[in-house]
């Protein structure tokens, strides 16, 4: 053979031998890019829930025991709402009636004021917390505490949480007994209403809900023992009870503050001028003077001096 035969014959060689050591390629399908399954993405857990803050069932029964005092509680720049929703009195006209006969009052207790009506709210705490401690009950910042005698209103505290402890905002007043369950309803609605509306306010002097605490003595001046005398209990029996500040001291036009004491149409009263306390009558009756009827308290529109 030719050299050229021998040439090829060694390449077909070289070729066959190459082939023979060569690895196999790898089928069709294997060398289409493979798309990786990436997994579904989990759905993010849940935020922790939020605790609604409440106020300690226990901490509310020491505060009505007197274990822990009430104003410890209470911001004396923002003072406390107090507001009343009740029926009125059958027994005489009272000064602060709506035309319907009805009381509604929200009045922000400041200074001297709120230095009296804690003290009136802790003794008269104190006396529901021996009569039915168990009747109290706390749902989330509000505490309950139903009347438990016939004439009693339900009160109702409502706290906010400030850090380290609790603020009281607020202490409605409510008539639920001995009424009908559609009034109790709209008395219940008006407080409530009343209280919320007025959520954030602060002690000012010129404030009518401040102002609403004082009242002016009246419509004595015809009597005929001009004047009111202060009392040290709400009745004219003296074996009972004495007059504090003869009824000539109390002419028209002195300065009192309404401390909420209420009997049978007496009021506890405190004198601005001299700081004494006692109870007075709130209406003229036939006995004393031709203006039988006439209340004997009347609103001072514009605040202390």
């Amino acid at each position: 053979m030719g050299e050229r035969g021998v040439d090829a014959r060694w390449l077909l060689v070289v070729w066959l031998v190459g082939c023979a050591g060569a690895p196999t390629p790898p089928p069709l399908d294997e060398l289409t890019p493979s798309v990786e399954e990436v997994a579904p993405a989990e759905d993010p857990p849940p935020p922790p829930a939020v605790k609604t803050p409440e106020i300690p069932l226990e901490l509310f029964h020491q505060l009505a025991k007197g274990e822990v005092m009430l104003g410890d509680f209470i911001d004396p720049g923002e003072g406390l709402l107090l507001t009343e929703a009740n029926t009125g009195s059958p027994a005489g006209i009272d000064e602060r009636s709506e035309p319907d006969g009805s009381i509604r009052l929200a009045r922000r207790a400041c200074g001297q004021v709120l230095y009296h009506q804690v003290e009136r709210l802790s003794q008269e705490l104190k006396a529901d917390a021996e009569r039915a401690l168990d009747a109290m009950v706390c749902e989330g910042l509000v505490c309950r505490v139903p009347g438990q005698l016939e004439y009693d209103l339900d009160e109702i505290y409502t706290f906010r949480v400030r850090e380290g402890g609790f603020v009281l905002e607020s202490v409605q007043s409510v008539e639920a007994a001995l009424v009908e369950p559609e009034v109790a309803e709209a008395l219940s609605a008006w407080s409530a209403d009343a209280a919320t509306q007025r959520q954030g306010g602060r002690c000012d002097r010129h404030s009518p809900e401040n102002n609403a605490w004082f009242y002016r003595v009246c419509h004595t001046a015809q009597d005929r023992s001009p004047g009111l005398p202060l009392r040290n209990g709400p009745s004219w029996d003296d074996d009972e009870h004495t007059t504090i500040l003869p009824g000539r001291v109390m002419r028209d036009g002195l300065l009192v503050e309404d401390l909420g004491g209420r009997d049978d149409g007496w009021w506890r009263v405190r004198v601005l001028r001299t700081g004494d306390v006692g109870w007075v009558v709130s209406t003229n009756s036939d006995k004393r003077s031709p203006d039988n009827g006439k209340p004997v308290l009347c609103p001072v529109e514009s605040g202390p001096p």
